[in-house]
């Protein structure tokens, strides 16, 4: 017998901490420090309590774990590659601006659509899309319409303020490069001291959207291939 977590829910571990993202619920949670060392004790596998355990009631009650029927144990969020280059960093803007005006399009559908639905039903959204993106490696043509995009999503922050507006502009970027058939990895990362949240793309170890010394300060909780 064995335990994962609840659905929607993803968790990361920072500094011994552990960190949830309730998708679902819209919210991000840690745990008192006596059922953090139980949580940690059953994830490294030193430890496998029966469900009628109080602490295992606990979680189960709390909506955080199930139980399996196999010997699993909860996962901490699998990270993405480490992010090594920034292409806002370390490219110049293109002399075309194709993408410009569907760039600010696709930013506005986003920004209305997570004010009338759940951040679920958007990540469940992007799971749709998926399987019409197919897996490449950035090269050659592919690499110079990467920057384009990453430029048109940069500029149109002179027409919509996107200060604090990390998730709208990563969801939009993640579907416009998906509908350009342009695999990239969506990020959830959390820091603590204080507690701050933030969300950027990358395709494979390049970021898209933001600079390398500000994803570089975050962990990962959620990452959306």
């Amino acid at each position: 017998m064995g335990y994962r977590l609840c659905e929607g829910l993803s968790v990361c571990l920072i500094e011994e901490r552990c960190i949830f993202l309730d998708i679902r619920g819209d919210r991000y949670f840690g745990l008192e420090p006596e059922r953090n060392a139980f949580f940690l004790e059953l994830v490294r596998g030193s430890r496998a309590p029966g469900e009628n355990h109080p602490q295992v009631k606990w979680f189960m009650t709390s909506s955080i774990l199930i139980r399996v029927p196999s010997d699993e144990v909860p996962n901490f969020c699998h990270f993405p590659p480490r992010p090594c280059h920034s292409l806002i960093e370390e490219t110049i803007p293109p002399s075309t601006g194709r993408y410009a005006g569907r760039a600010v399009l696709c930013l506005v559908r986003t920004m209305v659509s997570l004010r009338f639905r759940s951040l679920a039903k958007m990540i469940e959204r992007i799971g749709d899309e998926r399987p019409l993106v197919a897996g490449f490696q950035p090269s050659g043509k592919r690499q110079a319409e990467l920057v384009e995009v990453a430029w048109a999503f940069h500029k149109a922050g002179r027409v919509i303020s996107l200060v604090d507006q990390c998730l709208p502009k990563s969801i939009a970027m993640k579907r416009f490069l998906g509908s350009h058939r342009l695999s990239s990895t969506l990020v959830i990362g959390v820091a603590l001291k204080p507690f701050t949240a933030h969300c950027w793309v990358q395709c494979d170890d390049v970021v898209m959207s933001d600079s390398l010394d500000n994803v570089r300060t975050f962990t990962p909780i959620l990452v959306l291939p």
